[in-house]
């Protein structure tokens, strides 16, 4: 068993190479062997078996992804995440214009009320 990355808590990840991951995928789909057997029959942990096989069912994909992919997913996820935020404080500033403008219309209303108020009331106190 090829053992080639150390990760997290030291442990030892499995290499497998093109060559072993198309093989074992012609082992289950093609031969119609068991993830298992086929696993052992390729020298591949039976967990790794599985991604492998659902990698390909869902993304079509065989080899593993290059660091550079990784980091263009990311940061593509990235911009959208910031375009949205960007959408939505504009939208929060055009609410927050909006009740503001309402808020000076009021308050101008209120003002003009007032004005009526203290001359009726001017006009009570002289008579």
């Amino acid at each position: 068993m090829n053992k080639c990355k150390v990760g997290f808590n030291n442990r030892k990840y499995q290499c497998i190479n093109t060559g072993q991951r198309i093989s074992l995928l012609v082992d289950i789909l093609i031969e119609g062997l068991s993830i298992k057997q086929a696993a052992k029959k390729n020298n591949i942990k039976f967990s790794s078996a599985k991604v492998i096989l659902k990698l390909f069912k869902h993304e079509g994909r065989i080899g593993k992804v290059k660091e550079n992919q990784l980091t263009q997913t990311d940061n593509t996820v990235q911009l959208q995440q910031k375009s949205q935020l960007n959408n939505e404080n504009m939208q929060l500033c055009k609410n927050l214009l909006k009740q503001i403008e309402d808020c000076k219309a009021r308050n101008n209303q209120l003002q003009q009320e007032l004005t009526i108020y203290q001359q009726i009331n001017n006009q009570f106190n002289l008579e």
